[in-house]
């Protein structure tokens, strides 16, 4: 009785996640929201849903007859997750698709330290914890490049990477902030996603599961080549004819520097933040 249970419950949850093979309903979500809702959609049911399966998996599905199955299960998932998310991405025209994508990929990435919840802790630092550290870290991450998303959509009326073209020019910081979220999401140190990638990638070596780990390092250099496209839009060509600055609003200025400072914050003061990862989990 348990085990359909189990697979019921990794469904529903599933769906919640856009995890593969659970995942297609995001893109053309994403894309047909307006960019505010896409923002709170990238965020909002991810972490919920993240917590649910935390707790239901680790609570009701802890028998070590159940776990032998869901640990497997949950470390294809993640692999599958990864793959599809980032290779999806390369083809996107619409950064908003892009950045399902993008979020599809990160739901991988949290799985993985799920996978490795049997493998013990590495340094007093559990796996449960590394998969709260990897969504404190995406949760600004995200919105902040959200954030720059909503300013541009809102200027420009449209979404597609050419709306990016010249954003350098047109908006320094705009651009700058974008870049720094898009390599955070890459997992470049000394940024939040680092810390947070660095910790799911221990507790799979730990578990081992240095093989998924492995697979999770070289599919972030798949997801360089997609960020990129838009940051090359955005430095190195020319802005439409007769396009002028993008001003930001107040809010708007005030939440992409937050989303900025908790980035830098998380990735260079990372001690209390695993301690509170840890504690909570």
């Amino acid at each position: 009785v348990l085990v359909p249970a189990l697979i019921m419950v990794l469904a529903g949850v599933g769906f919640k996640l856009a995890i593969v093979p659970f995942h297609h309903w995001s893109p053309d979500a994403y894309q047909g929201a307006p960019t505010p809702v896409t923002a709170f959609l990238s965020v909002g049911p991810k972490v919920a849903g993240i917590a649910i399966l935390l707790r239901l998996l680790t609570t009701v599905f802890e028998q070590p007859a159940l776990s032998g199955h869901w640990l497997g299960l949950i470390g294809a998932l993640a692999l599958l997750t990864m793959l599809v998310g980032n290779i999806g991405a390369i083809t996107q025209r619409n950064v908003k698709r892009l950045m399902a994508y993008s979020s599809i990929a990160q739901a991988g990435y949290m799985l993985i330290g799920l996978a490795a919840w049997a493998g013990g802790s590495l340094g007093g630092f559990t796996p449960l914890g590394s998969v709260l550290l990897y969504v404190l870290a995406y949760v600004f991450t995200n919105l902040g490049a959200f954030a720059v998303i909503i300013a541009v959509d809102h200027a420009t009326g449209s979404s597609d990477i050419s709306a990016f073209d010249g954003l350098s020019r047109r908006s320094p910081f705009l651009a700058l902030a974008l870049t720094v979220f898009f390599l955070s999401l890459i997992g470049i140190p000394p940024l939040a996603g680092f810390v947070g990638k660095f910790a799911v990638f221990g507790a799979a070596v730990t578990a081992n599961l240095t093989t998924l780990a492995v697979i999770g390092i070289l599919t972030g250099v798949v997801a360089a080549t997609y960020y990129f496209r838009v940051v090359a839009a955005m430095y190195f060509k020319p802005a439409p004819d007769g396009a002028g600055a993008i001003r930001v609003s107040p809010s708007g200025s005030f939440a992409v520097g937050l989303a900025l400072a908790m980035t830098f914050l998380v990735g260079l003061f990372a001690e209390p933040f695993l301690g509170y990862s840890t504690s909570a989990a």
